[in-house]
């Protein structure tokens, strides 16, 4: 029984990622800059983060790891943070292949519009969009609580590629999502994010 719910997970994996188009085309002309935003109901609140309003910085980086038992892996980030500390990071992960990078075309097919699983599933561990969230020193995530986050979902909406201003490819995204955010230290604490609404770019390095 458990074999065949496992061959059912891997067929309907093959089939999420087989339907999405994946392009050999990149685009070269000038992308247009495209400032962080993030927004969303938390506990009922909203908040909304701007990049572009004094005070706030908008990053977004790659970075890459060596795992001794398993490929290397490859994520891909952006991040809002306040002043005070408080930030908001959304992580694109992805198994890469052993000692290289993803090329271009790969990382531009990390981010097509549809909608993707939180990440570090039993059966893909660097797999989909993973949320952390600060707020007054409490670190919260989505990370390994991902078959916690039934009914939530996460969806790129679209997806725009280009050279930024900087001379270097990167693709903007406008994303939409909800989610359960689990505190780091005690899994008992938890925030509730609805009609949460993601802007912004990842930068390939």
């Amino acid at each position: 029984m458990n074999y065949l719910k496992s061959l059912v997970y891997v067929l309907m994996a093959f089939l999420f990622f087989a339907c999405k188009k994946y392009d050999t085309k990149v685009n070269t002309t000038p992308l247009p800059e495209m400032k962080a935003t993030f927004s969303a109901n938390i506990d009922g609140y909203r908040v909304t983060w701007k990049a572009d309003s004094a005070g706030y910085t908008s990053t977004s980086f790659v970075f890459s790891e060596n795992n001794a038992t398993d490929s290397s892996f490859n994520s891909y980030i952006c991040r809002i943070q306040k002043p005070n500390g408080n930030n908001i990071e959304f992580v694109r992960e992805k198994l890469g292949y052993r000692g290289n990078s993803p090329s271009q075309f790969d990382f531009k097919n990390f981010f097509l519009p549809g909608n993707y699983s939180y990440a570090f599933t039993s059966l893909n561990p660097r797999s989909g969009f993973n949320i952390f969230y600060i707020e007054g020193g409490a670190k919260y995530k989505t990370g390994s609580f991902s078959s916690n986050q039934s009914p939530g979902g996460f969806r790129v909406v679209s997806m725009v590629d280009g050279i930024n201003a900087s001379g270097v490819y990167q693709v903007n995204v406008v994303c939409t999502f909800n989610c359960i955010l689990y505190n780091e230290t005690s899994n008992t604490s938890t925030k509730n994010v609805t009609q949460g609404e993601f802007r912004g770019s990842f930068v390939y390095q």
